[in-house]
């Protein structure tokens, strides 16, 4: 795995940890944006370590249906994956034209995709979400 496939792959998981974190409080106390954002970051960050992994030059967009096309002929289990439920939770959402507050149910279905997607993701990398963990922290660390 490349230094480069390995960053966006710490960047990723920063994004799903940010969205765990904040899932697990109260409903009450739930950000939803926050939830529903850093699902999508996840996931589209995920999508574009699986094209720098096949030597591919990634597109600087944010649509998880476009990146996970590109994807599909190399990993085809990535098929079963409806991304396109995360595709409104973009960085284009986050600008006071377009701003909306996700409800409790959205933010839980945006999370439940990211919590699937990761399962396949650390599958197809054969790797382990402890390793990822200590990237994490060897990044931090340096």
């Amino acid at each position: 795995m490349t230094r480069e496939t390995k960053f966006w792959l710490v960047k990723a998981f920063e994004d799903y940890l940010t969205a765990k974190h904040e899932i697990s409080f109260p409903e009450d106390e739930i950000i939803t944006t926050a939830v529903c954002f850093h699902s999508q970051q996840f996931i589209e960050k995920s999508l574009k370590s699986l094209l720098i992994y096949q030597g591919e030059n990634i597109p600087k967009i944010h649509s998880l249906s476009v990146l996970k096309q590109l994807c599909l002929e190399k990993y085809p289990s990535l098929g079963k994956f409806d991304v396109s439920k995360l595709e409104v939770y973009s960085v284009g959402a986050r600008y006071a034209d377009d701003f909306f507050v996700p409800t409790i149910d959205e933010a839980k279905e945006c999370f439940a995709i990211a919590e699937e997607f990761k399962k396949e993701l650390l599958s197809i990398f054969g790797i382990s979400f402890q390793e990822v963990l200590n990237w994490i922290k060897q990044y931090r660390n340096r």
